[in-house]
């Protein structure tokens, strides 16, 4: 994923990767990329619906502000706009914008992973960091996930 420059690598707790970006409005915008497996008939609809549930049952004042269909990489994908609320005592409105696309093995045992780019700031910085967001979403590069190796009889 190519980030933009000033962006840093940072610690991906849960994810395959993490960049920390400027900080603007007492939080630092920062973009994570991880993947879940997920059964290998599920389809991009379910994942969605999944991902906005989690989201909804967890995160105070959790809305949905767009939805749309994407490409990237060559996958099918689903591109949403969410905010929602965090700190100690809610004073810090979030935005965060949201990739999903399903990666399917082409090997003999069916594996599917979602991939979700996740890119959040302050909502006060949304409107600055949006096309960031995007851009760096669109220049993903996923390849889907290989068998395990099969070890040879000795």
């Amino acid at each position: 994923m190519e980030v933009p420059e000033g962006w840093e690598p940072l610690p991906a707790a849960g994810g395959l990767i993490a960049f920390g970006g400027p900080a603007e409005a007492g939080f630092r915008a920062n973009a994570v990329v991880s993947a879940t497996r997920v059964a290998p008939d599920t389809d991009l609809a379910a994942v969605t619906s999944w991902v906005h549930d989690a989201g909804a049952a967890a995160l105070v004042g959790f809305e949905l502000i767009g939805e749309g269909r994407a490409e990237v990489d060559g996958h099918p994908a689903v591109m949403r706009a969410v905010t929602f609320v965090t700190g100690p005592e809610g004073e810090h409105r979030l935005y965060q914008a949201q990739v999903l696309l399903l990666v399917r093995d082409q090997a003999k045992t069916p594996v599917a992973h979602l991939v979700r780019f996740e890119g959040t700031c302050a909502a006060e910085a949304a409107r600055g960091l949006t096309t960031t967001f995007r851009e760096m979403a669109r220049r993903v590069k996923v390849k889907p996930p290989s068998s395990p190796a099969r070890r040879s009889p000795r």
